[in-house]
């Protein structure tokens, strides 16, 4: 009989609440993972369209609305959406996520050589309490 040997991984997430500025929208809580090399690992595999506009809010938001738990955003404009967290041995210095948003160029929206920003999207219906 083979067995398997399963290794819990704690992460510390440190969550960031947004609001779209509505009353009648509720906030989106996220955290950051930080900086991953996206391009052998392929976690993130619904990819939306292009937004010129793109920012850490709409990216997360559009995931959170497509039923995702994980956002990736890269080179600027693109947003990735998928249900498994990327893990450490794939992170990169957080210097290699160098590209400004273009909707919020206070925020970094991924880098060149397939980097991306990931982030964790608590769903709807989660009551938590941080």
């Amino acid at each position: 009989m083979e067995t398997s040997t399963w290794t819990r991984l704690r992460v510390k997430f440190i969550f960031f609440t947004f609001s779209a500025g509505h009353d009648d929208c509720p906030s989106t809580k996220i955290a950051s993972l930080g900086c991953y090399n996206e391009g052998s690992i392929g976690l993130f595999t619904k990819s939306l369209s292009s937004d010129t506009n793109n920012t850490v809010l709409s990216c997360t938001g559009r995931c959170r609305e497509e039923g995702f738990q994980y956002a990736a955003m890269l080179n600027g404009t693109g947003c990735s959406c998928g249900n498994l967290q990327p893990l450490s041995p794939h992170r990169q210095p957080t210097t290699d996520c160098n590209v400004d948003c273009p909707g919020d160029p206070s925020e970094k929206c991924g880098g060149a050589a397939n980097r991306i920003n990931a982030y964790y999207v608590e769903p709807y219906g989660e009551l938590h309490t941080y």
